[in-house]
């Protein structure tokens, strides 16, 4: 990414500050890294590719057993994928809930990372061990890749399979359990999310990656004001001091600059990409 973009605000920075300490490695190993990650959370658009799975089973993550660590959520990391070879991040993330009123609408959920890349597969299940439906047929899978919501269209002439398990846990469903309509963890989604690994070369995200440079820059200013706190300087009238402070306002009138682009621009994609709608309450 634009490296010098960020060397420059680093030299524009106020007297004293040790530019050295900006240099390339350090851009580029924790500054751009750090950057990405907060843009992705704070705008839910994740622009490195990751692959998310649900009570993973080795296909697309390394398998957890039933009550294992992580098999609900939060574990993530590296992992070599069966066939290509490929050594590829995951996150394992909670199966996403049933709900009654919402699956009449052909079967319609919202997943929690986007854009959508590929939804790979679709499960539904009781848990590790007891699958209802494994998988749900590709050919009843309707996505928006950017609003990230799904939906399950039964495909006329499309056979399925219904577990033993999977028999009685429909039957369970139909009891509503207690008219509450709700099942939580019971649809597993293995799928890609985030950008294509070339979206760098596509004019379509040219101001993306400006936002991503504005952002990492904004990080250096945040470590310089950090060290240089405006209010430690000398309220003296020597020559010298008001030089400084003129170079603090130029600075902090950078730094706000740069918020306000970033703000607008994360506005933007909201409006751009369409809000998912969200899901019911218990």
């Amino acid at each position: 990414m634009g490296v010098k973009a960020f060397l420059d605000v680093a030299a524009e920075s106020p007297a004293g500050v040790n530019s050295a300490l900006y240099d390339s490695n350090y851009i580029e190993g924790v500054v751009v890294p750090r950057a990405i990650r907060e843009f992705e959370r704070k705008s839910k658009f994740r622009v490195n590719r990751v692959q998310m799975s649900s009570y993973p089973d080795g296909a697309y993550a390394p398998a957890v057993t039933a009550g294992g660590i992580g098999a609900f959520g939060g574990k993530g990391g590296t992992y070599t994928e069966t066939g290509t070879g490929l050594t590829v991040p995951y996150q394992i993330e909670s199966p996403y809930p049933y709900w009654a009123n919402e699956f009449p609408a052909f079967g319609h959920f919202v997943l929690k990372q986007g854009p959508v890349l590929q939804v790979q597969r679709i499960r539904l299940m009781l848990g590790v061990n007891n699958p209802v439906l494994n998988p749900v047929p590709t050919d009843w899978y309707r996505v928006d890749p950017e609003s990230r919501q799904v939906w399950l269209v039964p495909v006329n002439g499309q056979s399925i399979t219904l577990t033993a398990a999977g028999l009685a846990g429909i039957a369970v469903l139909q009891m509503g359990f207690g008219n509450q309509g709700y099942l939580p963890s019971f649809i597993a989604v293995d799928y890609l999310a985030g950008l294509d690994d070339a979206w760098q070369s596509d004019p379509q995200w040219s101001d993306l990656e400006l936002c991503l440079e504005q952002s990492a820059a904004l990080q250096v200013l945040d470590d310089i004001q950090e060290a240089f706190d405006a209010g430690t300087l000398s309220v003296s009238t020597s020559g010298e001091v008001i030089n400084q402070q003129i170079a603090w306002s130029r600075f902090e009138k950078r730094r706000l600059g740069l918020q306000q682009k970033i703000a607008e621009f994360m506005q933007t994609l909201t409006e751009d990409v369409g809000t998912a709608p969200a899901m019911s309450s218990i």
